[in-house]
């Protein structure tokens, strides 16, 4: 089951509720962000296939850091 997390109709990802761990969509990346932002919030890259990838953060604080990486890319604050 998963939350998911909608900016100006885009889909930016969300929570893993099963897994556990916060994410952000590699469309919202590519629109919004770019791999040292994602690094420099915790993010870790993950590749399943060339159709399933996406950025993610478990454990403490991943919460935070998904909030802290949408304010970076967007400008705007929850």
């Amino acid at each position: 089951m998963q939350l998911m997390v909608s900016f100006r109709g885009a889909k930016v990802g969300g929570l893993n509720r099963q897994a556990s761990h916060w994410y952000f969509s590699k469309v919202f990346i590519c629109d919004h962000g770019d791999p040292a932002t994602m690094t420099q919030h915790g993010f870790g890259h993950v590749v399943h296939n060339e159709k399933h990838e996406y950025w993610m953060r478990q454990g403490a604080g991943a919460q935070a850091a998904f909030e802290d990486a949408m304010v970076a890319m967007t400008g705007v604050r929850p």
